[in-house]
């Protein structure tokens, strides 16, 4: 018979893996700070593709960017993809930290080039759908993947009872997710103000002080050493025109290779990590008053830094690169 400390064990690490039971969709909302970086169309790129293989149910897709053409864009990439179904919703603008962006920006180069048609489909606020969505989903299933500001996070874990669910937002999310897997921060020693995190630090430090359930993290070192290349771009073609193919031209000059962050936070999110990635210990982390991060190791941390080596990037970039090659099930019938 286990003892007590092997079966906590056990518990323990089945908390920091990706995915349920094997015949069991990943339950994934995608939090997303879309028109920032393209690394977030390639991460929702993967997301639809998990989704064809019948690997995840994604229930929601939420908008943290106050781009006026962010959520437009994203409505954009459903249709294209053939999941019109999925809900998307954004914060309003004036909720949202603002920031420099480029003009225009790529979410606006692709919503209002006129070459893909625009959506009707509703655009909801993202703290009323994440309660709807997590009131809806039994205990402890839910994944969520952020790869942008912390935000709509923050505004989660402060809202009242309503009439989706009479608890309030820190207990919903303890009640109903699982894990938050996370683009965000560095780890590495040179005291970097990665973006995610200094754009809005207040929701840092609140999601990392106040979140209750498991916390995995994909820093800045980790994406950084791994790779999208841009010239397996040419290798997509089952649209004569392509939202990703679009946007990933507007966002920097051609060509460019760009780095994976956002995808490794997916990766985290769907698969087992340890298939991919090294895991720290558990611990804690602390945000100062300028954005940098700091991990302390602690027995009874929820937070786990996702770290790599030589082999496991070369794997994840060979991973990210063929599965963003894969044509979708909507295409795949085309004759």
């Amino acid at each position: 018979m286990f003892s007590k400390t092997i079966l906590s064990l056990i518990a323990s690490a089945m908390l920091f893996t990706g995915s349920v039971a094997a015949a069991e969709p990943v339950r994934i909302i995608f939090e997303t700070d879309m028109g920032n970086d393209v690394d977030d169309v390639l991460a929702l790129d993967m997301l639809y593709k998990y989704q064809d293989a019948g690997k995840i149910q994604l229930l929601l897709i939420s908008n943290n960017k106050g781009n006026a053409y962010s959520a437009p864009f994203i409505h954009l990439m459903n249709d294209f993809y053939g999941w019109s179904g999925i809900p998307v919703a954004s914060s309003p603008a004036e909720l949202l930290p603002r920031q420099k962006e480029k003009q225009p920006s790529y979410v606006e180069a692709v919503a209002a080039s006129g070459v893909f048609p625009a959506s009707s489909a509703e655009t909801f606020d993202s703290v009323e759908k994440y309660r709807q969505v997590l009131a809806a989903q039994p205990d402890r299933s839910v994944v969520i993947v952020s790869v942008g500001l912390l935000s709509n996070l923050k505004r989660l874990l402060d809202s009242a009872p309503d009439r989706y669910s009479e608890l309030p937002g820190r207990e919903l999310v303890a009640r109903k997710v699982r894990l938050l897997t996370m683009m965000g921060g560095s780890f590495d020693g040179q005291r970097r103000r990665e973006f995610n995190i200094r754009i809005d630090i207040p929701a840092a430090r609140a999601v990392f002080g106040r979140w209750p359930t498991d916390i995995l993290v994909s820093p800045w070192e980790v994406g950084g050493q791994i790779f999208y290349r841009c010239a397996a771009l040419d290798k997509i073609g089952y649209a004569a025109q392509h939202p990703l193919k679009m946007a990933y031209a507007s966002y920097l000059p051609m060509p460019y290779d760009r780095e994976c962050w956002d995808q490794t936070a997916v990766m985290a999110g769907v698969e087992e990590p340890a298939k991919w990635f090294g895991l720290s210990s558990r611990g804690e982390v602390e945000v100062d008053e300028e954005g940098r991060t700091k991990f302390t190791p602690a027995p009874n941390g929820r937070i786990r830094i996702l770290q790599t080596t030589p082999g496991q990037r070369k794997k994840a970039e060979k991973y990210i690169m063929k599965l963003v090659g894969q044509t979708p099930e909507k295409y795949t019938n085309r004759k």
